[in-house]
């Protein structure tokens, strides 16, 4: 099985839902993309990420 990571970072006064992605995207892309291989997609965040200012990054995402 393949694994990749993707660390996203986030830049200037844009907000970041993080609770809309893991919530809503993440199941949508894994939705969509299962019929092509994907067999799972998490996010994960720093421990100290709700302390800092939108947007919340970096972040990663972990797909397989």
């Amino acid at each position: 099985m393949t694994h990749a990571t993707l660390i996203v970072t986030c830049s200037g006064g844009t907000y970041f839902d993080r609770d809309h992605y893991v919530d809503v995207h993440l199941p949508l892309a894994l939705a969509c993309w299962q019929r092509h291989g994907l067999e799972s997609a998490s996010a994960f965040f720093p421990r100290d990420a709700n302390d800092l200012p939108p947007p919340s990054g970096p972040f990663g995402l972990l797909v397989d």
